[in-house]
């Protein structure tokens, strides 16, 4: 299972919340680095050291950009309040509201380098709220959504601003 974005927790990116993918043979550790930018002048910065588990030592710059793998325990729930737009006349083609939602995925099988992988935990519920407006054409449904992210994680990639043509499958 995957969450976040339209018909999951908006405010999130599509798809990413959840367990994240670890390299399984490496552990972390930061060394001081010394780089030069174009005029030659010292950039201080710290660079992360991978240590294999054959004794290699690999250095990259790391950012927090794990990928999603889904999980096999799956919670969500939205609550909508609805209002009608006081502006326009004919209220059959548009729908207003303010809404509150609220999931994550989790996984039974979390190994220990997998990161942000929770066995079922209420506590790492994610939460958003927002305002969302589906207006109904002649090509389908067009749906906006300006969302607050109330509790990101560490590695939770949020999407306040989303937009969708039409109904997903």
């Amino acid at each position: 299972f995957f969450a976040g974005g339209f018909g999951s927790v908006r405010g999130y990116e599509s798809n990413t919340l959840g367990p994240r993918s670890t390299p399984a043979d490496i552990y972390a550790a930061q060394r001081p680095v010394v780089e030069f930018d174009a005029d030659g002048n010292p950039v201080f910065g710290t660079q992360y050291a991978y240590y294999r588990t054959d004794g290699e030592l690999v250095y990259f710059q790391a950012d927090n950009e794990v990928d999603p793998f889904g999980g096999d325990i799956l919670v969500e729930g939205s609550a909508e309040l609805l209002f009608p737009l006081p502006f326009i006349k004919d209220q059959s083609q548009i729908r207003t509201g303010f809404f509150l939602d609220v999931g994550n995925v989790f996984d039974t099988d979390c190994g220990s380098t997998q990161a942000a992988c929770y066995d079922l935990d209420f506590g790492e519920m994610r939460y958003s709220v927002g305002v969302g407006l589906t207006w109904v054409t002649g090509f389908g449904p067009m749906s906006f959504s300006l969302a607050k992210p109330l509790n990101s994680g560490e590695y939770d990639q949020e999407e306040v601003f989303q937009f969708t043509l039409g109904r997903g499958f």
